[in-house]
């Protein structure tokens, strides 16, 4: 595939043509084949933060991104090669070969103050000075006094804490005797602003997103170093935050997206001061019920949100999120609203007695990166003496790979007094992309549910 390059980036050039994209992937025109005779190899070592992100960014997975990313020995580079040589050997015949080697001797030993008591007190757990010299020695680390130096291929070793941790692994963490915390109870009993705002847009149908404050996004911030090239700026908005969690949601076939952030933005013309702002951006479907399943979010709908708080925002401050800018195949509007959290002092949120209730049984779903299967249902019945049974039943049947149950139809005919009831059931895996076979004995159990209530018939589909 054609790649085009954006922004700074580390490439190999041959004859003024970019040939290779440094630590990540070589170009198809210098690839070998099996009519290759002759070869340059090159083994080099790159910090990891000028690697960090562009195999995403670019869609170039590879196993030197991979080790390049995470740090890998800076001072290995020539026994790798002749490794390489050793196994070339044993498969092939070599008739000419050369050994070139550039070395800017700029790597510095690492080297930590850290001794035994320090590392007693990160893990709480006694450690003897013979036992922490054994366990450092036996991971290749070297011990005088109280300087630790650390081998040149453990890049992820930078403090103390680092040094308790491998410790920690060595004697085992079910071997360290656990002690209690204290925490104050007044403190969960009675939430703040910022956590009651959460849970009333949590109970609101809202799912909360935590980003990094770290942008691909130009804003008036630049860091100097930061961990991910590909995001240098500290972000100013959280618009662009929102809009990517967007987009990672739709392309999971989600039609009905309301999201919410609560966080700092930093601004640079005020002195870097932080502002805790309140992001909330929706799109598609207003609910998954009969009643707000066919409505469709819009400048209304958030206007609405916020009034039953007691705050009336301006409609001119919620704005709509131009659709070209993002890459998806759904069509609905986006709007979106950003407020300072000052605006909701005063508001008393505690007037809902299940706040606290609602906040307790939160629980985090990971998002399942394989295609749903979704399957709807029409039970047709008269006797209205059984409506709630029949729902409360089907609603909560519970089998492998259901993750939703909604009733998105609801009709009474006033000649015939006839119910109908519309029911949709989400199927997703985990682990794999289901197919027909996999829902069909589930789907059965459902319409024997049905089928089970007197009078219930399913349009299509015959009660034997």
């Amino acid at each position: 595939q054609k790649i085009n390059l954006k922004g700074e980036n580390l490439v190999f050039i041959s004859n003024g043509n970019i040939i290779n994209l440094a630590g990540i992937m070589g170009g198809n025109e210098v690839s070998c084949s099996t009519n290759t005779t002759k070869v340059l190899v090159e083994c080099a070592y790159f910090l990891p933060e000028a690697i960090i992100g562009k195999s995403l960014e670019y869609g170039l997975l590879s196993d030197a991104a991979y080790k390049f990313e995470r740090g890998v020995d800076p001072l290995n580079q020539e026994n790798v090669l002749r490794r390489f040589i050793s196994i070339v050997c044993e498969h092939a015949s070599i008739k000419n070969m050369g050994l070139l080697s550039f070395n800017e001797n700029n790597f510095e030993q690492k080297k930590l103050k850290v001794d035994d008591i320090k590392v007693t007190s990160i893990l709480g757990h006694k450690i003897n000075k013979e036992d922490f010299e054994k366990y450092l020695t036996s991971l290749g680390f070297i011990v005088e006094k109280d300087i630790v130096e650390v081998p040149s291929y453990r890049n992820d070793i930078e403090n103390c804490n680092d040094i308790a941790e491998e410790i920690a692994r060595l004697i085992g963490y079910d071997n360290i005797s656990s002690c209690s915390i204290d925490i104050k109870r007044s403190a969960l009993n009675e939430p703040d602003i910022e956590n009651s705002l959460r849970t009333y847009l949590s109970k609101m149908g809202f799912n909360e997103v935590i980003n990094q404050p770290f942008s691909k996004s130009k804003s008036n911030i630049k860091v100097d170093n930061p961990i991910d090239s590909n995001k240098p700026f500290i972000r100013d908005n959280l618009r662009d935050s929102l809009i990517e969690n967007l987009i990672y949601n739709e392309r999971r076939q989600k039609d009905s997206i309301k999201l919410f952030e609560v966080a700092n933005i930093y601004d640079k013309k005020s002195g870097y001061v932080t502002e805790k702002k309140l992001g909330v951006l929706v799109t598609g479907r207003a609910g998954k019920d009969y009643k707000s399943f066919s409505k469709i979010m819009d400048q209304a709908y958030l206007h609405n949100i916020f009034l039953k708080c007691s705050l009336n925002v301006e409609m001119t401050k919620i704005i709509e999120v131009d659709r070209s800018i993002i890459s998806t195949k759904n069509k609905s509007k986006i709007y979106m609203i950003e407020l300072d959290l000052k605006l909701f002092n005063g508001i008393d949120f505690k007037e809902d007695e299940t706040f606290l209730d609602f906040m307790s049984c939160n629980k985090y779903e990971p998002i399942s990166e394989y295609p749903f299967i979704s399957r709807d249902l029409s039970l047709m019945f008269r006797d209205r003496s059984i409506l709630k049974d029949l729902e409360n039943k089907i609603l909560n049947f519970e089998t492998d790979n259901l993750k939703e149950t909604f009733v998105f139809d609801y009709f009474l005919n006033p000649k015939t007094r006839d119910i109908k009831l519309g029911f949709r059931f989400i199927f997703q895996s985990k682990v794999k992309t289901l197919t027909i076979e996999d829902i069909e004995p589930s789907m059965k159990k459902i319409t024997d549910i049905a089928f089970s209530f007197d009078g219930v018939s399913i349009p299509g589909i015959n009660n034997i």
